[in-house]
């Protein structure tokens, strides 16, 4: 590479990063800031107990020639590996439990990766929004099938014969193996749900909390009942779901609810985005612990993105405008 090639693919990072940041300091004065959801300016970062973890510092080794790019997603296996997924030319990266580098994989599957979750038998299922697709791969990483066409966005109609998806942002899992797919995103905010092999089910859309606030199904979770709860990012609310998509209860935040883990513990686990805070909730919305916020600094974010819970409780937070993860331990 020629030292002025060189010079312009860091001037271009630069501004990458600076155009991030000026984002999210528009989305915590309330701006709308182009590309996302729209901002509220009643959302700021949110007091609350200490968070009862310790931070753990740089959880993972990558090799010398590869770094992170904006990460969006976490998800961690049976055997306790972590899969990275993050706006890269390879776009997934694997680590072993204790953070070793394992593996990269991915390309040509991605234009603007999003959500990540990995199911029971350790399928990998990523969304993106770019794309406007969703792709489920075995643990191998071979793809078993690509729900939506790439680059093609649209309405999932099986009548008129269109199979087509509008931001995909998240999936979820029901016990007997149908799955939900959100979209939202600046994309009609709706929830499909699909039996295992893919096939469509049926669908329902998501009414607004109120004419100037977007509605953004940034994240699913489904709990022990069977009850899909959906993480409406701007609005900060979750709204909790029957399988048929009728709607259960609703739980107001006080933050914004970008990513969204139901721990085994009962407890409930939000990413807030652009305030930067990892929150730990019981299962009515009341907060029990709080760490980060924004900024660039140890245990600050650009963006808390979405977080993921490992085999002891520990938790990895994806900072997509940082490009970084990190990872806290449940204090003993």
């Amino acid at each position: 590479m020629s030292r002025r090639i060189a010079r312009t693919v860091a001037l271009g990072i630069c501004l990458l990063v600076a155009i991030d940041a000026a984002e999210a300091r528009k989305l915590l004065q309330g701006g709308r800031a182009s590309g996302r959801a729209g901002g509220r300016g009643d959302i700021k970062p949110i007091n609350g107990p200490a968070l009862p973890y310790t931070t753990v510092e740089n959880p993972f080794t990558l090799p010398d020639d590869m770094k992170f790019g904006n990460v969006t997603a976490i998800a961690v296996n049976s055997k306790g590996h972590v899969f990275v997924f993050h706006r890269g030319p390879v776009p997934l990266f694997e680590f072993d439990a204790k953070g070793a580098f394992v593996r990269a994989f991915g390309e040509g599957l991605t234009n603007r990766p999003h959500g990540l979750k990995i199911d029971s038998s350790d399928n990998i299922w990523i969304t993106d929004s770019g794309n406007h697709t969703a792709v489920k791969m075995d643990p191998t990483g071979k793809v078993l099938f690509t729900l939506g066409e790439q680059g093609k966005n649209g309405t999932w109609d099986e009548a008129a014969g269109t199979r087509l998806l509008d931001q995909p942002t998240d999936v979820a899992f029901a016990a007997n193996g149908d799955f939900f797919v959100s979209q939202g995103h600046g994309g009609v905010p709706r929830i499909l749900r699909f039996d295992k092999n893919g096939r469509f089910l049926k669908s329902w859309g998501v009414t607004p909390r109120s004419i100037d606030v977007a509605t953004n199904i940034h994240s699913l979770a489904v709990d022990k009942a069977g009850l899909l709860w959906a993480g409406d990012r701007e609005a900060g609310r979750i709204l909790i779901f029957n399988g048929d998509g009728q709607l259960q209860r609703t739980i107001q935040m006080a933050n914004r609810v970008s990513g969204l883990v139901l721990g085994k513990d009962g407890l409930i686990y939000i990413s807030s985005s652009y305030e930067g805070q990892i929150i730990q909730a019981d299962s009515d919305g009341k907060v029990l612990g709080v760490t980060g916020g924004p900024g660039n600094g140890p245990g600050e974010y650009g963006e808390a993105h979405n977080l993921t819970l490992g085999p002891a409780n520990e938790i990895y937070a994806a900072d997509n405008s940082g490009s970084r993860v990190h990872k806290y331990l449940p204090r003993k």
